[in-house]
């Protein structure tokens, strides 16, 4: 899995992201990384249909990223941009 990018922007998902970001690093992948974000469904879902159709998107919670990351459960051929909303989230990971 190929962190192509990291970003700190309490925005988090937007359209500089969608629009600027992917296009510039070729992400097909965004990893959202927030407490209050992984817990929302209405959240998830909003961020969903703000990307295009070939871009997947997971909402995880800080401790189940680190996990994820760790074990490798992104695959090789994703890009993935990793998005948090804080420096602390960022120390936390």
């Amino acid at each position: 899995m190929p962190l192509v990018l990291t970003r700190i922007d309490d925005r988090l998902v937007h359209g500089q992201v969608v629009e600027g970001w992917l296009r510039v690093i070729n992400a097909n992948c965004i990893v959202v990384v927030n407490d209050i974000v992984a817990c929302d469904e209405m959240h998830h879902a909003l961020y969903s249909v703000s990307v295009p159709p070939d871009v997947k998107i997971r909402c995880l919670a800080v401790k189940d990223a680190t996990k994820k990351f760790l074990n490798r459960r992104f695959l090789d051929k994703e890009k993935v941009l990793m998005l948090l909303s804080s420096p602390a989230d960022v120390l936390d990971l």
